[in-house]
């Protein structure tokens, strides 16, 4: 054989060699790995032994100044799951927490702890002081002493007091803005209303024509005017008119020998039946006056008819009868 058909028979024993090698290291990882993904059984054949025990493990309740073991589990406002022992449990059902780190206490707890407390002046209610500042309200440490604190639900509940409260005043003012414009429209209605005065209705025509006007002279100087059907406040003016028109001008006295004139009250029953007696003086005057004149005509037509009477001709005696 030549030198170079040796070298080629030991490369390729090599290749074999080296691949059979290779795959035996394989399974032995794999192995390894399966067997610690599983259980191990206590047999006679694989014992377990001490140092294959697992330490228990033990969840804490989730107060920080709790030792106890945190058997028990809830849920808290953002969803995580808290475990507590059965009295920090109790304390955290009934409100005792941060409403922000929601650390439980008790009563008188948070008198012993480090960090600073605050309480609600509303359900009295603990928070601390540095939480508050951190995630509400940064400047609580100022405004403690003059400001009223409120915690989280307490002041979700007064928003809405207050957004109630400023819907119902809307209420009122669009209610008032309503009625007021109703008050002025009825104001300009009544303002532009004609008023209706009553006819009293008549049978005769003749009737309504004497019951309008009639005029009646007296010494051709001063002019009566009468009508019927009338309201109070015009006979009123009426009469007024009538007297200032019959008045005579009369000399001014010395203020010396004038005597002092005292004035009568007189009630509207008797101012009423003294003006109806002087509406009936006034008519039955008017009636007079109406009769006089008919008859002065009446005597007129007499005296002119004895005159024709008198001073008649006979024509037959001219004729020569």
């Amino acid at each position: 054989m030549n030198s170079i058909d040796y070298m080629k028979l030991l490369q390729k024993s090599l290749q074999i060699n080296s691949n059979a090698i290779n795959a035996f290291n394989q399974n032995q990882l794999l192995c390894q790995f399966g067997m610690m993904g599983q259980k191990k059984n206590n047999t006679s054949q694989n014992p377990i032994t001490v140092e294959d025990d697992e330490p228990p493990q033990i969840q804490k309740c989730h107060n920080s100044k709790c030792n106890n073991k945190g058997d028990r589990k809830t849920k808290s406002k953002k969803g995580e799951t808290l475990q507590f022992c059965d009295k920090c449990l109790r304390l955290y059902n009934r409100g005792n927490y941060c409403d922000f780190c929601e650390q439980v206490y008790s009563n008188g707890s948070y008198d012993q702890d480090e960090q600073e407390w605050i309480q609600c002046d509303e359900c009295e209610k603990w928070n601390h002081l540095n939480c508050e500042a951190k995630y509400r309200n940064q400047n609580i440490k100022e405004e403690t002493e003059n400001k009223v604190y409120y915690c989280l639900n307490c002041s979700k509940i007064k928003k809405q007091q207050q957004q109630h409260q400023q819907q119902q005043q809307q209420k009122q003012q669009q209610q008032q803005q309503q009625f007021q414009q109703q008050k002025k429209q009825e104001k300009i209605i009544e303002e532009y209303q004609p008023k209706q005065r009553t006819i009293i209705e008549q049978e005769d025509a003749r009737t309504r024509e004497k019951n309008i006007n009639f005029v009646a002279t007296k010494d051709n100087k001063v002019q009566f005017t009468f009508r019927l059907n009338l309201y109070d406040d015009e006979i009123k003016s009426d009469l007024d008119f009538l007297r200032n028109s019959g008045k005579k001008n009369i000399k001014k006295q010395n203020q010396q020998d004038s005597p002092i004139i005292k004035q009568n009250i007189i009630p509207q029953q008797q101012q009423q039946q003294l003006l109806l007696q002087q509406q009936q003086l006034l008519l039955s005057q008017q009636v007079q006056s109406i009769q006089e004149e008919k008859n002065s005509d009446q005597q007129m037509n007499g005296r002119r008819r004895t005159r024709n009477n008198k001073n008649r001709v006979n024509y037959r005696n001219l004729g020569g009868e």
